[in-house]
């Protein structure tokens, strides 16, 4: 509390505690505790404003009914509203009505100004004075003012979420609304229509969130460099496009940067694209499940996606399963992707060597003949133990050296 400066300590507990529990009227002067002190005492409002800063300003309640004559106090008050805004809610009228306790508890809490008094609130000169240092007061200011070009153009400026609250008019002011949404994108949706089919307002918003583009006009739901710029910052905004760009390879290839799974809801003409598919691979290599048979079929991109990712071999075409250069780039990069290989492959030992080397488990995929190669069960032994050990053939099983290996 660096402005709000502890009066005093506060020596006993206990007068908090009776004050929260309604013991004993104040005022009267009746009391369960002799302990219990006049409120007014330096040290007690110190506490009561330290329970402030640290619980809120419901205490405030019970004081009200106990001694009111401290919410009538103006250096408490002020105190007060500086550590929570809304302890405002609790002075007496003539402090509500005070411009320096109004505007401290404004600035601190967006909800303060609700509880000013009314000739504050038709006060122009204040109402801006109290929007440019907390913009969202707007919601309680009086409606002649929400539609103050002045008033609410200092509000958004301040806080752009302050356009929500503005008459419907002043949603169709291009100023107003391009400071909004430079302040928070997500007020394009309270813009009157003619600027949500802004470009330069909608351009503004999605550069922020690409989301935002929900809420544009259909027109610039079609317009690339709206899209693009939207894409770019968010990958919900794949979402929002028109159908007519989906086939649109800059934006795919845009979109594919950010969300390469996203290629899922690309068109069949793009999804057999080899450039935009090696796009998204190259981000996520998965991605090539959603390409088209062709494209599966296609050596150079399969082979760039195993190298990449081994377990992608499940999703390439059968025949590539069966070629040995990308079974073999695949089980190198994981040596489960020896699954997904043809079965003519799972005899090679080399192809079987470099999977178990990897990942020994690999070795529950391996011909028989090769779960029997000593060669290759030491190398899935050494990779995974007594998991491995499990799929050799069962003379290796028994085997001592073996045994002793997992034993270590």
């Amino acid at each position: 509390m660096d402005e709000v400066q502890i009066l005093g300590e506060c020596t006993e507990q206990k007068i908090m505690v009776t004050i929260k529990k309604g013991r004993g009227n104040l005022d009267s002067g009746q009391s369960h505790d002799p302990k219990i002190v006049d409120l007014e005492e330096e040290g007690i409002q110190a506490t009561i404003l330290r329970s402030i800063a640290e619980e809120g300003v419901e205490i405030l309640q019970t004081i009200g009914h106990t001694h009111k004559n401290l919410l009538a106090n103006r250096e408490f008050i002020l105190y007060a509203v500086k550590l929570d805004g809304n302890a405002l809610k609790f002075a007496n009228k003539r402090l509500r009505a005070d411009r320096e306790i109004v505007r401290e508890a404004a600035n601190q809490n967006e909800k303060a100004f609700a509880h000013s008094d009314n000739r504050l609130r038709m006060d122009r000169d204040f109402v801006l004075e109290v929007v440019k240092n907390q913009g969202m007061s707007i919601q309680h200011i009086n409606d002649r003012f929400r539609n103050d070009h002045d008033i609410v153009l200092e509000a958004v400026k301040r806080d752009g979420a302050a356009l929500k609250y503005a008459a419907k008019s002043l949603k169709a002011d291009k100023g107003i609304v391009l400071e909004a949404v430079k302040g928070d994108g997500s007020v394009l949706q309270f813009a009157s229509l003619d600027l949500k089919a802004d470009r330069e307002v909608v351009l503004e918003a999605v550069r922020g969130d690409g989301g935002l583009l929900e809420f544009a006009d259909d027109s610039l739901k079609r317009d690339p460099e709206v899209v693009i710029t939207a894409i770019k910052n968010s990958s919900k905004a794949i979402e929002h496009i028109d159908d007519s760009l989906r086939s649109n390879r800059e934006i795919v290839l845009a979109e594919l940067k950010h969300n390469p799974e996203n290629l899922e809801k690309a068109s069949e003409s793009i999804k057999g694209d080899k450039e935009i598919v090696l796009e998204a691979i190259k981000y996520e290599p998965t991605a090539l499940r959603f390409a088209t048979k062709s494209i599966k079929a296609d050596i150079e991109i399969v082979l760039e996606a195993v190298k990449k990712q081994g377990l992608v071999l499940q999703f390439v075409a059968p025949n590539l399963k069966a070629n040995r250069e990308i079974v073999l780039e695949a089980v190198k990069q994981d040596g489960a992707a020896l699954k997904y290989a043809a079965k003519s492959l799972k005899a090679d030992k080399e192809i079987i060597l470099e999977a178990v080397k990897g990942d020994g488990l690999g070795l529950q995929f391996a011909s028989q003949d090769l779960k029997a190669d000593r060669e290759i069960v030491l190398e899935a032994v050494q990779s995974a133990g007594a998991d491995a050990l499990q799929y050799a053939s069962e003379a290796l099983r028994q085997d001592e050296e073996l045994i002793n290996i997992i034993d270590r």
